[in-house]
């Protein structure tokens, strides 16, 4: 047998070339400032190595897990007339050493499955009985077990998002607080300000079925500042537990009881792939469709002088995957791992279909990767279809905490056996087990929290209500002819 004529995992291979596609062509397939927001996590600061634990760390309008993307497979054509076929060096998967080429065979006809044995991989696999969480084995009537491929993504997740409404009151509280540590939500919960005892002690009970070192155990509640939404985090910081206890609640994530559910999350969360939402294109949700609006959106960010100009500025600090690749390539590469997913939300008084748009993340450093986002949202990306423009505020849903969907069509709600416990009876629960992604680890907490001040600035944000309006009298800033029309979506 001939050596391998796959990829060799040593030497440095360019971008594959990127099909060009005109966006006229529509049967192809295919603001905040940032500058002064002091919010900012500071790459500089230790807890890049661990020494601390920061509750700011990037933009609101950024769940943890990248986007998975299937490379395409090379054929090779040997003299002997032998086919063998090798995974294309790719960006977004796993690069192994082993050979992974289809042994050359005598007879050059394909070799086929049977039938019976193609049905029966077919067969979706039945839904998990229980569920096991720090050396407890909890029954699907107690507790939703993850599908067989995770929860579903709560994409645009981060820790500035949890936090960016809570006080600097809170702040300071919670930066005495030594050790692991995590955020946990609460499902369909609205801001308050007085607490229920009886709610907290929910809570504590909740986590501890699912612990079993929980004598130390502490919820510190947090006070949110005074303009908020009902969608609005509140967390609660969670402490007093081993760290292996921390983390497999972490990666557990969503803990649905027949009581009540809850969403727990890292104090450190890296940028993951969900980049933004356009609307204003002119085109039903198919997957030509989204084909196209990729092609428009690909165009626009390879293209655009604002975005290669912060990947010239910030070479030092793109993603480590993306060191292979040579820096002129990198913007192409970058905007070539483009995703689009239609979704039909109910906003104005009728159904609109938006467009979620998912990208390789470029760096992994918070503070950037909020900068590179909001470039991106200032883009506007035209088509012979219409003209996207971005949501100047992301969606925020009050289940997963997810900000590339409303709560109304949260993903959670087609696992099988989910409890939904939604107050408003327009939302259906749908137990359809959908087809998501599996949740990487994230790096450790840390032990103390930056003294960072609140956001006092009620013009950005989530937690912004679209229906305040200015004073209309004399002097106001809204007075006369713009008075009571809202700020502009």
């Amino acid at each position: 047998r001939k050596g391998s004529t796959g990829y060799n995992p040593n030497e440095v291979q360019p971008p594959r070339k990127q099909l060009h596609v005109d966006p006229e062509d529509y049967s192809q397939e295919g603001n905040r400032d940032l500058e002064n927001d002091e919010d900012f996590y500071d790459p500089s600061n230790p807890s890049e190595q661990g020494g601390s634990m920061d509750m700011n760390l990037d933009d609101q309008t950024n769940e943890t897990n990248p986007f998975t993307f299937t490379p395409p497979f090379t054929q090779h054509t040997t003299g002997e007339g032998v086919t063998t076929r090798s995974a294309s060096p790719s960006l977004f998967s796993d690069i192994h050493d082993s050979d992974t080429e289809d042994p050359p065979t005598d007879n050059k006809e394909p070799i086929t499955t049977p039938a019976k044995q193609e049905t029966r991989a077919q067969k979706p696999l039945p839904p998990p009985r229980n569920s096991t969480i720090n050396g407890h084995t909890v029954p699907a009537s107690q507790l939703t077990p993850p599908p067989h491929k995770g929860f579903p993504q709560a994409y645009g997740v981060t820790a500035k998002g949890l936090t960016d409404a809570i006080t600097t009151t809170t702040k300071k509280v919670w930066n005495t607080i030594k050790g692991p540590k995590a955020y946990v939500t609460v499902a369909y919960a609205s801001p308050t300000k007085n607490y229920s005892l009886e709610h907290v002690n929910d809570i504590k009970n909740t986590i501890r079925k699912f612990t079993k070192d929980n004598q130390n155990m502490v919820l510190s509640p947090s006070e949110l500042t005074s303009r908020t939404n009902n969608t609005t985090p509140q967390p609660f910081l969670l402490s007093g537990l081993p760290k292996v206890e921390t983390e497999a609640l972490c990666d557990f994530r969503i803990f649905s009881t027949p009581t009540l559910t809850l969403a727990i999350f890292p104090v450190r969360i890296d940028p993951d792939d969900f980049l933004m939402t356009l609307t204003g294109f002119l085109l039903e949700p198919t997957k030509q469709n989204e084909s196209f609006i990729k092609t428009v959106v690909t165009k626009a960010l390879e293209h655009s002088p604002t975005i290669i100009d912060w990947f010239n500025r910030n070479q030092a600090h793109l993603h480590p995957k993306l060191a292979l690749y040579p820096p002129i390539h990198i913007p192409k590469t970058i905007a070539a791992s483009t995703q689009v997913h239609a979704l039909t939300v109910n906003e104005n008084g009728g159904a609109q279909i938006v467009w979620g748009i998912y990208i390789f993340p470029p760096t992994l450093d918070n503070k950037l990767a909020a900068e590179f986002k909001t470039l991106a949202k200032e883009i506007q990306y035209a088509s012979i279809h219409g003209y996207g423009n971005a949501k100047r505020t992301d969606f925020q849903c009050g289940l997963c905490r997810g900000r590339d969907h409303p709560t109304a069509v949260c993903p959670m709600k087609t696992v099988h056996g989910f409890f939904n416990k939604d107050p408003n009876p327009s939302h259906p629960n749908n137990t359809i087990e959908p087809n998501p992604t599996v949740d990487p680890k994230t790096e450790d907490d840390d032990d103390t929290l930056f003294d960072i001040p609140e956001n006092r600035n009620q013009s950005r944000g989530h937690h912004t209500l679209r229906t305040a309006q200015a004073p209309r009298g004399r002097g106001g800033p809204n007075r006369g002819r713009k008075a009571g029309r809202g700020l502009p979506k």
